[in-house]
């Protein structure tokens, strides 16, 4: 019983020692070091942004890159505490350093920043424009940036100073800005902005540079038709996609758009340490960003080069790339033996053209008819043996299934079957890069 007395003893006195610790460390940062804590946390922000990954590279059955990314500096405004004055003057000192520099940067207010005329081809225009900013109307140009200059409070004097602050603050008040969240100035701007910017940032309240990567077509409009482009994500593709933002690229054609998400990195994170006029202190990466995977196409980008070439020096233009199933292969050293050939499809640019549209026209040309009474014996022999052989070419022929409970564009298992079979012994393990249960099916089958 006096054991357990002591336990008991022991046990509360412990827990007052500990509420007592516990209160005068409460009673330190509230009372002691409360005011200086308050002053920290009302002149410190702290922000989380996103590192864009890199888009995975399009590459040529060589290896060459057709498609790559570089790396291109953003120019960037947060909201921070500072009056309308101050912002103004930050603005305009913005714009001097990307005048500079030859920087272009974003300006949508529809007045000429250079003639200060109206950008805007009819006065009906114009005056549909004024009434969605509640102006009246035939307002003169001039008389338009007067009434910005009143409503942003800018002081300069001189009007085309005056009109170069209006055209970000114009843009900013369209789309909006926060502590959290920056309106983009300039996508792409030069290194000698940048220095300038880093170095000076006490200058340049609430200003921010960041590192982009872009996509380039490093042989320009090469297979153009093909590849397909990337461009800025719409509203619906918007709801359709999962861990995209509204200022996210996406794939619209080609191969960007069939490959999206392979090609498609996985974005970081960066936190960023500010004083509360938007000063930054202190930068740090919480998420390493991840590069998107690379796609290897089967084209040569020399051979396509010389042939799209050919085609242009001759007034036209690559659209589609057809397919000859030719009815005799040429042997060769390689794995597979050829027996297509592409035919590029296209006409001069600008031009309209006639096409018989009449729904049956596909990629594939294949009008081989063959007339066995008229074959000689030696060919007989020779399309008999191929068959029986089930010779490796280039034109794999296999039915598409007309519908799949488990994906629209399911594709046959004896596809891919051949390639597996052709190149896999018994029991060896397969990688299924794409995850496709086809192939998983196939091997299971095989073994």
């Amino acid at each position: 019983m006096d054991k357990r007395n002591l336990r008991y003893n022991i046990l509360t006195v412990l827990v007052y020692i500990i509420g007592i610790i516990l209160i005068i460390q409460l009673f330190n940062l509230q009372i002691v070091h409360g005011e200086e804590y308050r002053e920290k946390s009302s002149t410190r922000l702290t922000r989380e942004t996103k590192i864009e990954a890199a888009r995975g590279n399009i590459l040529d059955r060589n290896g060459n890159t057709i498609a790559g990314t570089i790396t291109q500096y953003s120019l960037e405004i947060y909201k921070s505490k500072i009056d309308k004055q101050t912002l103004n003057n930050t603005l305009l000192e913005v714009t001097k350093v990307l005048d500079q520099h030859n920087d272009s940067y974003k300006d949508k207010f529809p007045i000429d920043a250079e003639t200060l005329a109206f950008t805007m081809d009819s006065q009906e225009e114009i005056n549909n424009w004024l009434k969605s900013n509640k102006l009246e109307e035939n307002l003169t140009s001039e008389q338009v940036i007067n009434k910005f200059k009143e409503k942003y409070e800018i002081k300069n004097e001189d009007i085309k100073e005056a009109r170069k602050i209006i055209g970000l603050r114009y843009g900013i008040e369209k789309e909006g800005y926060s502590s959290m969240s920056a309106y983009v100035i300039s996508n792409n701007i030069s290194k000698e902005s940048v220095a300038i910017f880093e170095e000076q940032s006490s200058k340049f309240p609430g200003i921010a540079t960041s590192t982009t990567p872009r996509r380039k077509y490093l042989r320009g409009n090469l297979a153009s038709h093909i590849l397909g482009y990337i461009g800025p994500i719409n509203k619906e593709e918007l709801d359709e996609h999962e861990g995209y933002s509204i200022n996210d690229y996406i794939g619209k054609t080609g191969i960007e758009f069939l490959f999206e998400k392979y090609l498609k990195g996985e974005n970081g994170k960066k936190q960023t340490d500010m004083t509360i006029d938007g000063v930054t202190s202190a930068e740090y990466i919480t998420k390493e960003a991840v590069a998107g995977d690379d796609v290897v196409l089967t084209i040569d980008a020399n051979l396509q080069s010389v042939a799209e070439s050919a085609l242009k020096n001759n007034g036209l233009e690559v659209r589609q790339e057809l397919i000859w199933n030719k009815n005799a292969l040429v042997l060769g050293t390689q794995d597979y033996q050829w027996k297509h050939e592409p035919c590029l499809y296209g006409w001069k640019p600008g031009a309209s053209h006639y096409f018989i549209d009449d729904r049956t026209q596909t990629t594939v040309i294949d009008n081989m008819k063959i007339d066995y009474n008229k074959m000689k014996k030696e060919e007989l022999v020779e399309l008999v043996e191929n068959v029986i052989n089930n010779l490796n070419t280039t034109v794999i022929n296999e039915n598409k299934p007309t519908i799949n409970d488990l994906h629209p564009t399911m594709k046959p298992i004896s596809l891919i079957g051949r390639q597996i079979k052709n190149s896999s012994r018994l029991n060896e393990i397969v990688l299924d890069l794409f995850g496709r249960k086809w192939v998983n099916t196939y091997c299971s089958r095989a073994n």
